[in-house]
């Protein structure tokens, strides 16, 4: 059994609060990177290493269709800041990484900018494939609630599915046969069911508040990257792959996804920890048999 950090993109989302010392975030964030060193770290000999697991798109494209992204090259170099920052004596040593914090936080804000600003362009693409005719009329409260309940619906589940496969394909240049695809996005709804549950239910409530701040919008990017380390398919050493998160979201789609057993509260995983390594581990086998 080891401990590996949320995936990278994850984690430079949490980079960008070190990256300016005014930011309201500093400390905790700061705290929480110490904190996943001293956790997640393992040893080479005297050798520090902190392994982060693929982000999203690297993980579908090499679980969907058994390819190896050429995008996700650097993720060790994460490790290598994160094991930096956590071992900084005060905020000033965090000054000898300002320019590769300054680059991860422009990288994030773009990301974020990116999705929540093409958010729309999702609720349209899974929902296109149900009803062509459809456009979008939020102006009509009773079509927006017929709208969130298609979105959270099982055949949306499978629509959000083959737009994920696609998307990941065409991110790497990369392109299937038309049963290929079928294969792939059949595999994803049932290896993936939290991300995805997760992912239409966020576009249900934008069509339910099509008011919601952009803010709010780009902040879920991180909670589906998260998330996507949650399948029932994926091990690490022949162990299920566990993600410990306070975040109610991930935590309520996993329940809709009939995967709890691969998702555990902050509180439930510190309470297994303070019970000892047995109880971890009983727990983990416990999961890999439901």
């Amino acid at each position: 059994m080891a401990l590996w950090p949320s995936p990278a993109n994850g984690c430079a989302e949490l980079l960008t609060h070190v990256a300016d010392q005014t930011d309201r975030s500093f400390s905790s964030a700061w705290a929480a990177i110490r904190r996943l060193a001293d956790h997640c770290a393992v040893f080479d000999g005297g050798r520090r290493i902190i392994r982060f697991l693929l982000n999203a798109d690297a993980q579908l494209l090499l679980s969907l269709f058994g390819i190896r992204s050429h995008l996700s090259t650097g993720i060790d170099d994460y490790g290598s800041l994160v094991g930096s920052i956590a071992d900084a004596v005060s905020p000033d040593d965090l000054t000898h990484h300002s320019e590769v914090l300054r680059h991860t936080a422009s990288f994030v804000s773009s990301k974020e900018a990116e999705w929540a600003s093409t958010i729309q362009s999702g609720i349209v693409g899974v929902y296109h494939d149900l009803a062509p005719r459809w456009a979008p009329d939020l102006t009509d409260s009773e079509r927006r609630l017929r709208t969130a309940d298609l979105l959270r619906s099982e055949l949306a589940l499978e629509h959000c599915a083959a737009m994920y496969a696609r998307s990941v394909l065409l991110l790497h240049g990369l392109s299937v046969s038309a049963k290929e695809l079928t294969t792939a996005a059949q595999r994803c709804t049932h290896d993936y069911p939290v991300p995805l549950r997760l992912y239409n239910e966020i576009l249900a409530r934008i069509i339910l508040a099509p008011e919601m701040s952009l803010a709010k919008r780009a902040n879920w990017l991180w909670d589906i990257q998260l998330a996507f380390a949650v399948s029932t398919r994926l091990a690490k050493q022949g162990t299920p792959v566990w993600i410990v998160t306070s975040d109610e979201d991930i935590i309520d789609a996993s329940v809709r996804a009939g995967a709890s057993r691969l998702v555990r509260s902050l509180t439930d995983y510190e309470a297994l920890v303070h019970k000892g390594t047995d109880a971890v581990v009983d727990a983990v086998e416990d999961s890999a048999a439901a």
